[in-house]
């Protein structure tokens, strides 16, 4: 190979190294902040602009699935007369959705003491409209005032015939007196007038007993008529109770849930109101999360909330603030707020823990992104400060006052103005006035 070759090889090469030497040293300024404030050039950054967004506080803790109640679920068949059980459809552990059959009671027992109250309560409404029946015909007759007019009558006229007797008994008693007639007609006359007495008074009891037999009637009839409302409204609850027991025949579930406890067994027969099972209702569950007490006047009623749970990674569960504690723990410092969440599947089961973030109502906020932010020392921690890009790709820093923060954005209260570079990645590296360029790469 002769030397003009190799001479043109060297100047190639040389070429290619300058190159590649301008290539890495372009690319180490651009991407190293420490190397380019020593050679001079702009310090490499990232930044984003300050704009008004939507945003609202969250507070995220952890959270137990609890039942949204616990139910306990009693026998519904009254009465004197108790029914078997035929068949039990759930047992310990088993969900059960809303209007499930849990307990088959025997239908052709209940179907016959229905069938024999009905009959006692028909019997007993036949004998109740006989009783008023009769009572109005005894308050209507006239038979009994017919016969208390002949009693007076009677009185009257025994009355007049007694004072006749009285009368005619001076009248002789004068002439006797005058020795006109003899003793034995006064005596007569006497006789006469004491019988006419006893006629009257005999008149005036017999119309007292006739009264008396009148009222006695009429007294009967009111009290049958009681008797037989009493008999009646007797047999009509243990009618409607009878009727009542053939409904429930079947014990449906008030409720979707967990079957919790179960007190019954096919050929028993329980007594009214005794417990048969105790259910969970999980179906919509809650949400029970402790909150510091320093949040009690943000957190509220109906506050929208996500949950997500270890069992379910790639999935959000969404509900609402449907009961906060009106008490404190003094221990922990803070209160529970249970959290409202629909379960039909029953996936969420009572004690599955998961985390919880509420978030605030939102509201229009100047925002920039949280990395951008630098709380040195000296500031407050409400405070903070900035490295705003200015003219001439200039940086300054500047105090800002922040808000809240959510999903990586930071409210701005002060210190900015919509529009505003801020730097997001390269501001440690930063002094005041450093000259920038804004660029995506950087080390």
């Amino acid at each position: 190979m002769t030397m003009r070759k190799w001479l043109l090889i060297g100047i190639v090469l040389l070429f290619a190294g300058g190159a590649g030497f301008f290539i890495v040293l372009r690319h180490v300024s651009r991407t190293v902040p420490t190397f380019a404030r020593k050679v001079g050039m702009p310090l490499p950054v990232k930044a984003a602009e300050a704009n008004r967004i939507e945003m609202g506080k969250i507070y995220g803790t952890s959270a137990v699935i609890q039942p949204i109640r616990v139910l306990t679920i009693t026998n519904k068949i009254k009465g004197d007369e108790t029914a078997a059980v035929v068949e039990v459809y759930a047992d310990i552990g088993d969900n059960v959705l809303v209007n499930q059959v849990l307990v088959q009671f025997d239908k052709e027992f209940l179907q016959s003491v229905y069938d024999a109250v009905r009959s006692v309560r028909d019997n007993s409404a036949e004998d109740l409209k006989y009783s008023e029946e009769n009572l109005r015909r005894v308050r209507t007759s006239d038979f009994p005032q017919a016969r208390e007019d002949t009693a007076r009558s009677e009185i009257v006229y025994a009355e007049k015939e007694w004072e006749r007797a009285k009368l005619n008994v001076r009248r002789i008693k004068t002439i006797c007196d005058k020795r006109l007639l003899p003793e034995a007609d006064l005596e007569k006359a006497q006789s006469e007038a004491e019988a006419a007495r006893v006629r009257y008074l005999s008149a005036k009891e017999k119309s007292v007993l006739i009264r008396k037999e009148t009222k006695d009637e009429l007294d009967n009839a009111v009290t049958r008529v009681s008797q037989a409302k009493i008999r009646y409204q007797e047999a009509e609850e243990k009618f409607l109770t009878a009727r009542k027991n053939l409904y429930d025949v079947t014990l449906l579930s008030p409720v979707s849930g967990i079957v919790t406890e179960r007190h019954i067994n096919p050929g028993e027969s329980p007594g009214p109101n005794q417990i048969l099972f105790v259910i969970a209702q999980t179906d919509p569950v809650l949400a029970e999360a402790a909150i510091p007490e320093e949040h009690s006047r943000e957190i509220c009623m109906q506050m929208e909330a996500e949950i997500v749970f270890a069992a379910f990674p790639d999935e959000t569960f969404k509900g609402e603030i449907v009961r906060i504690s009106p008490v404190t723990d003094p221990k922990n410092r803070s209160f529970f707020v249970y959290v409202r969440l629909s379960n039909p599947d029953f996936r969420l089961k009572p004690g599955q823990t998961g985390f919880v973030r509420i978030q605030k109502e939102k509201r229009s906020a100047l925002a920039i992104p949280s990395i951008a932010l630098i709380n040195p020392a000296d500031i407050l921690i409400e405070d903070n400060a900035v490295f705003v890009i200015g003219p001439g790709n200039i940086a300054g820093l500047r105090k800002i006052k922040v808000g809240i923060s959510a999903e990586g954005m930071t409210e701005i209260r002060e210190g900015l103005s919509p529009g505003d570079k801020v730097v997001t990645v390269g501001q440690f590296y930063l002094k005041e006035g450093d000259k920038v360029r804004i660029g995506n790469e950087f080390n």
